[in-house]
């Protein structure tokens, strides 16, 4: 059986549409993961700073989606990246470090699995 250029075009349209949502639904899961380790990770006096980290809105637009994780204390960086008299204290870097590793994987996958569905949908 042949297949003609339109119809590989419609295939490829599908899959796109499909890898898009699915890297929506990825870049979010790597915000949720980020927030969840920086909060394991972020050095606690008050508890101020760990409670001030929370997941920023994903935005997605073109087939991007762009979002992730940020801590709103006013000292976040001091902490993160030290100051002339405290040494660093990372915990964003490592944090995202280690919830870009399962976004790639998921990625990796989005992409397969859409090509392998032909642009059909399929549950999630």
């Amino acid at each position: 059986m042949a297949i003609t250029v339109a119809q590989w075009q419609t295939v490829i349209d599908g899959a796109s549409k499909k890898a898009a949502r699915g890297a929506g639904i990825a870049v979010r899961k790597a915000g949720r993961e980020t927030v969840r380790i920086a909060r394991e990770l972020v050095p606690v006096d008050t508890g101020f700073l760990r409670a001030s980290i929370v997941l920023t809105p994903t935005i997605e637009s073109g087939g991007f989606a762009e979002g992730g994780a940020e801590a709103q204390a006013f000292y976040s960086g001091y902490v993160e990246f030290g100051t002339s008299r405290q040494a660093p204290q990372p915990y964003m870097r490592p944090a995202a470090a280690l919830a870009t590793q399962n976004l790639v994987s998921d990625a990796q996958f989005i992409g397969v699995e859409a090509l392998l569905s032909n642009g059909r949908e399929t549950s999630p």
